[in-house]
């Protein structure tokens, strides 16, 4: 029986081992980056669409295209989708960052051509039906508005506009008129343009059945889909970051404060970056770091402080973040 009150003996990491993904690609050209390691039988399916805010021509496209693909197809209500997808005990996932769209299945594998068949619907034939759309725009506008009063988010959108600029598709942040901006022909038209064959790779983890890789050349790799022939709009806004340093959002009810403090960086490329990701978490970067303990634990000026460095495809940028009572803002930026 483990004793625990004695600590396990110190050594030295000799050796760590990371998985690299095995590359193929599909009958019509779709990568395929599969990682087959675990024991349980289970499988994960990304989809990865060029389709993130970046490619977006203003606020929100990117996010309702992305959240209403499940919402209905051709054979499927929305209903339909989340019923039959949780019946065989799986679960979809969908996301929108910066510069990709995902679309994330996770399914038993004895269940996997029962789900996969749902995923490759919404993905092939959508019909992003309008009072999906309406209920969706209206729940995305209420928490906005909700979000709008919380100091952290405010202070979050601020430090991206002013580190990028507002017209950079990383810097420019959803405003309330937005809103009534998109409309769902402009969904179904961002939909056309980036979810097909040519924009979509493709990433497969956990354990992989032998099989899986001839089932999705057959359902996805047998031919192009979607409208190949639209080219990814290129955006040619430079970062424009602001060359005043220390900038104060005022907001009077407020019983906290939200400090940003940052700096473009680079991303992944950059041969420095896994060396700062190691100095940044010592730092800054986890529950033990610098920052916690001299912040929060010995001054407690805040429950959580943290910082991070940001990878996206084209830029990256440092970030330290907090959230503290008003009255100790200037104590802890000394």
């Amino acid at each position: 029986m483990l004793n625990r009150s004695i600590a396990p003996a110190f050594h030295a990491i000799e050796h760590i081992d990371i998985p690299q993904p095995e590359i193929t690609q599909l009958s019509n050209g779709i990568k395929v980056y599969t990682i087959n390691s675990g024991s349980q039988e289970l499988v994960k399916l990304e989809f990865m669409f060029k389709a993130g805010m970046y490619y977006q021509a203003h606020p929100l496209i990117a996010s309702c295209t992305n959240n209403l693909i499940e919402t209905g197809s051709s054979k499927y209500t929305a209903n339909q989708v989340s019923e039959r997808i949780d019946y065989f005990g799986g679960f979809l996932e969908l996301e929108t960052g910066q510069d990709f769209a995902s679309i994330t299945l996770y399914t038993l594998n004895k269940y996997f051509n029962e789900t996969i068949e749902v995923v490759k619907d919404i993905l092939h034939s959508p019909t992003f039906p309008k009072d999906e759309f309406d209920i969706y725009i209206n729940n995305k506008k209420q928490k906005h508005l909700i979000n709008s009063q919380k100091v952290s988010v405010l202070a979050r959108r601020r430090f991206s506009e002013l580190l990028f600029g507002e017209k950079h598709p990383y810097g420019a942040d959803v405003k309330d008129g937005d809103f009534d901006r998109v409309n769902i022909d402009i969904i179904k038209g961002f939909f056309k343009s980036h979810y097909n064959s040519k924009n979509c790779s493709i990433i497969v983890s956990g354990c992989v059945p032998k099989e899986l890789p001839k089932q999705l050349d057959k359902l996805f790799g047998a031919s192009d889909w979607g409208d190949t022939e639209n080219k990814l709009a290129v955006m040619n806004e430079k970062v424009d970051t602001t060359k005043q340093k220390q900038h104060i959002l005022l907001k009077d009810d407020a019983i906290q404060s939200a400090i940003r403090v940052g700096r473009i960086m680079f991303n992944k490329t950059h041969p420095d970056y896994f060396h700062f990701q190691v100095l940044n978490t010592i730092l800054g970067g986890y529950f033990g770091s610098r920052l916690m303990a001299n912040i929060r634990e010995d001054k407690g000026y805040t429950y959580g402080i943290g910082s991070g460095l940001a990878s996206l495809v084209n830029g990256g940028y440092f970030t330290l973040a907090q959230k503290l009572a008003q009255m100790l803002h200037k104590k802890s930026f000394r």
